[in-house]
C-alpha cells in the first residue's frame, strides 16, 4: 500500500507516523542529517512520491535552514523544504540538525492546496475533521480504544 494512492484514514498509525486523514506526519532521526535525509527519500520513493522534486542531498536541504532572502521568518515558522504535497521540516532545538519531520498532505482531500499552504479556514477544517470522525465512528465504532 502506497500512502499517496491509499491515504491513511483518521486516527491510523502507519510506519511510526500518524494520520488525521488530511495530513500524515512522521519523523526520521539518523546519526547525521545525510542519513536522516536518505531515510526520508527512501520512504518517499516507496510511498509513491518519487516524482516530487526535492533537494539533491543533505547539503542542499541544509540551505533551507536559513531564513528567506528578505530575512523575515515568523516566530513560529519552522525551517522547512516544501513542495506540494510534501513538507520536510527541521526540528527546533535539535542543534545537530539530525531529526527531520515529514508531512504528507492528502491530495484528494477538500481544500488540499489551501491546507498545504496554510491558508485554510480553521472553522471549516474543524467541521471537516468532525464529519470525518463521525463517518469513521459509524463505520468502525470507537477506534480510539484500539
Amino acid at each position: 500500500m502506497e500512502i499517496r494512492n491509499d491515504f491513511p484514514p483518521m486516527g491510523s498509525k502507519f510506519f511510526g507516523g500518524e494520520s488525521n486523514g488530511l495530513v500524515y506526519k512522521t519523523a526520521f532521526f539518523g546519526t547525521t542529517l545525510a542519513s536522516s535525509f536518505e531515510m526520508v527519500n527512501a520512504f518517499l520513493d516507496e510511498q509513491g512520491y518519487a516524482d516530487i522534486p526535492r533537494p539533491k542531498d543533505a547539503e542542499e536541504l541544509r540551505a533551507f535552514l536559513h531564513p528567506p532572502k528578505n530575512g523575515i521568518q515568523g516566530l513560529f515558522d519552522q525551517p522547512c523544504y516544501a513542495h506540494n504535497p510534501i513538507r520536510i521540516s527541521f526540528v527546533r532545538g535539535d542543534r545537530k540538525r539530525r531529526k527531520l519531520v515529514l508531512e504528507l498532505y492528502n491530495e484528494l482531500a477538500p481544500d488540499h492546496l489551501l491546507r498545504f499552504h496554510q491558508r485554510h479556514c480553521l472553522e471549516k477544517e474543524a467541521e471537516l475533521l468532525s464529519v470525518m470522525e463521525k463517518t469513521l465512528f459509524e463505520m468502525y465504532g470507537d477506534v480510539r480504544s484500539l
